[in-house]
């Protein structure tokens, strides 16, 4: 074996030691030339700082033994040349061998193991012995080995080259090729990918055959080494689910993310799945849970197709703020926005009074006028992915628009939601009330007319009009009547009525009232037998009327219990007395007598206790005015004569005298054209003293009251 052949198997064997003790092992496969790395096991790893110093020792030890070597192999130089050709053949087959049984070896510290150095040093001794028999022996039966000697020294220096260059491209592949801090998974990007044997700084890589790509980029692949030799980044690729190394492809060309790439979607769904959480990313942490999600609407603008086999949205809500990442099969399609139409059937009350009605759901268009109370039909809602349901309103058949459903309350019925009230209310038209609203009639107008109740709740109907639910003062329900026949009040006492009569009081138990919370101005025995001016009154919800009181001065006295007053003739009798408004009395002699009044201008006939005669009458004129006093019908009772007077002669059909001189009496007057009462005798239609009476009623009076018969004037 000649010289250069020695020295090549002692830097062989030097770098094949320094590789064997490299972090990363290299696998070296010289009929592929392909080179594989493989991470050293954490089993046999070494401590490196505590044999520094050995380490160092071990290095000059290997330098001794490299060149102890050499020279060795100088001195059997000149041994048979046929022998040595075998030689360099074995040590070629022998530094496969060491890279092949490299796959299963892994040494971490550099220097370590002093032992294992002058190991190999004494087998390489021993080695080379056994080669110097063997050239003996093979020097013996070759004849021509000096001239031999000289090509097999070509042909060794042209291999010993090759050999050292594959040396020196394995310590540069241990520097470049480095593991990567923590493997990570990417996925390649399409079935054209590029995949070779070898990192990328090297000329001679070739791309891996018989790959099932189709295969490939259906599945997660783990990175765990990287070439940093070269400006595009190489990366040892992975099966995830084993440490089968694939080959080495080019990162930023041939691999993506795992989700893939983003692709460009416009969408709007609804998460309908209760068990489906959205994710901040796709390292799987949930930013919202399916509890908080489901049902929500949202619009989506992309999407990415896992390795997963998984379509994700990324969704973003109404306001345009995103809010993750969803499995697509956990939501629904909704079309739009506002969400698909929904069939509903329902009758709505508005019930606040910023409610706004929209026309449409992207334009600005709203319905004008107040909404507040009124009642809609629902026919359809739309669930916007804004969170908000909005109601479709109709009136009857024609469409008004959508309503933000929590602006309403929905009803019972047409008449719309019972609204809480508080009011009195006195009914004052022709309307009746009704039992429910199919319109069944509870109470006829001519119950309800006049009479005051309270309101204690409303509704109001679809077509248009309120309805008061009405309560008796005992708190009974009376039915529901539109508000149109009603006129609100102050309290239960009804509304004030205009009237202009006079009354006298006549019981002694009824009391003269400051309000309506029953708080007494003047007790029944201040007021007995006095006569008063009623300006006005109230029919009260306990069904009676008050009259307001007041004096002959104009002073206002209270309120009475009409019950407890004489209607405005001025008198009543009492006990056998008969009481005026003028406050003077006058016993009765029976229950029969003739009541003249001057100041109303009517007379009023009584017998047994009831009154058959109420007429007007006219009385003396100021220039010779009707006698007063309390008087009888005389003795010239008679039908059918003639009043002569010094300037007059009138015939009478009847006539009633009630003085003693016949000069006063009572007689019909058939010459007063203008009627009678009133202001009349004032006009220039007085008489001249008597009582003027329309004839009808002078037939009564005269047939029904004898001779005898009282007759007060006053």
């Amino acid at each position: 074996m000649n010289y250069k052949s020695r020295l090549f198997k002692g830097i062989l064997f030097l770098t094949t030691f320094l590789m064997i003790n490299q972090p990363v092992m290299i696998i070296a496969d010289t009929t592929n030339d392909n080179v594989k790395t493989e991470q050293n096991s954490d089993s046999k790893k070494t401590d490196k700082n505590d044999h520094d110093q050995s380490n160092e020792r071990e290095s000059e030890s290997d330098e001794g033994s490299s060149e102890e070597y050499i020279d060795e192999s100088r001195d059997k130089q000149e041994n048979d040349q046929s022998k040595e050709q075998n030689d360099s053949h074995d040590s070629e087959d022998e530094v496969s061998d060491e890279n092949q049984d490299g796959k299963n070896t892994s040494i971490d510290s550099e220097n370590s193991n002093v032992d294992n150095s002058e190991d190999k040093k004494d087998s390489t001794s021993d080695t080379i012995d056994d080669e110097g028999k063997e050239e003996e022996q093979v020097n013996d039966d070759q004849s021509d080995g000096e001239s031999e000697d000289s090509k097999l020294d070509e042909e060794s220096t042209s291999e010993d080259s090759d050999k050292i260059k594959k040396a020196n491209e394995l310590l540069e592949l241990n520097k470049n090729i480095i593991p990567v801090a923590t493997p990570y998974q990417l996925r390649l990007k399409d079935k054209q990918v590029k995949v070779y044997d070898l990192p990328g700084y090297r000329e001679d890589k070739k791309q891996v055959q018989n790959l099932n790509m189709a295969e490939l980029t259906k599945m997660p692949l783990t990175i765990k080494y990287q070439d940093t030799s070269t400006e595009n980044k190489y990366v040892q690729i992975f099966k995830s689910d084993s440490d089968e190394a694939i080959g080495w492809v080019n990162e930023d060309n041939a691999l993506m993310v795992l989700q893939g790439s983003w692709i460009r979607e416009n969408l709007y769904v609804r998460i309908n799945s209760n068990n489906s959480d959205i994710y901040q990313g796709f390292n799987w942490a949930i930013r919202r849970k399916s509890t908080d999600v489901f049902n929500k609407g949202y619009k989506v603008t992309g999407k990415y197709e896992h390795i997963n086999g998984i379509t994700y949205y990324s969704l973003y809500d109404s306001n345009g703020k995103w809010d993750g990442y969803v499995n697509s099969k956990d939501v629904v399609d909704i079309g739009s926005a506002q969400g698909p139409w929904i069939a509903d059937k329902r009758y709505v009350s508005v019930t606040s009074n910023k409610a706004v009605i929209r026309r449409g759901f992207t334009s600005g268009k709203t319905v004008g006028g107040n909404h507040y109370l009124k009642t809609y039909l629902v026919k359809g809602r739309y669930n916007h992915i804004n969170g908000i349901t909005y109601y479709s309103l109709y009136e009857d058949s024609k469409w008004i628009g959508y309503i933000d459903s929590k602006f309403v309350t929905t009803a019972d019925g047409r008449q719309g939601i019972w609204i809480r009230n508080n009011i009195y209310v006195i009914v004052n038209g022709n309307y009746k009330t009704y039992s429910n609203f199919s319109w069944k009639t509870r109470l006829s107008s001519k119950t309800v007319k006049n009479k005051t109740y309270k309101v204690k709740g409303e509704y109001h109907h679809m077509n248009g009009y309120t309805y008061y639910s009405l309560y008796d003062i005992n708190n009974k329900w009376q039915g529901y009547i539109n508000s149109n026949a009603t006129a609100n009040v102050d309290g239960a006492q009804g509304k004030w009525i205009h009237e202009n009569k006079k009354v006298i009081i006549h019981g002694k138990n009824y009391q003269v009232y400051q309000n309506f919370q029953w708080e007494v101005r003047q007790s029944g025995s201040q007021v007995y037998n006095k006569v008063y001016t009623v300006k006005g009154k109230y029919h009260h919800m306990n069904g009676y009327t008050y009259y307001s009181l007041y004096n002959e001065k104009g002073q206002w006295q209270g309120y009475i219990n009409s019950n407890g007053t004489k209607n405005s003739t001025g008198w009543y009798t009492s006990n056998g007395m008969i009481y005026l408004e003028n406050g003077k009395r006058y016993g009765l002699r029976n229950g029969n007598f003739i009541l003249v009044s001057l100041a109303k201008q009517r007379t009023w006939g009584v017998k047994g206790g009831k009154t058959i005669v109420d007429t007007p009458i006219i009385s003396g004129k100021p220039g010779s005015p009707t006698v007063t006093g309390n008087f009888k019908i005389e003795w010239g009772k008679t039908r059918n004569t003639y009043l002569i007077g010094a300037n007059y002669r009138s015939h009478v059909s009847y006539w009633i005298p009630f003085t003693s001189d016949n000069m006063y009496g009572i007689h019909d007057s058939s010459w007063q054209w203008n009627g009678y009462g009133g202001n009349l005798y004032k006009l220039g239609f007085g008489s001249h003293g008597c009582v003027n009476t329309p004839i009808s009623a002078m037939r009564t009076l005269y047939d029904a009251f004898p001779k005898g018969t009282q007759v007060i004037v006053y």
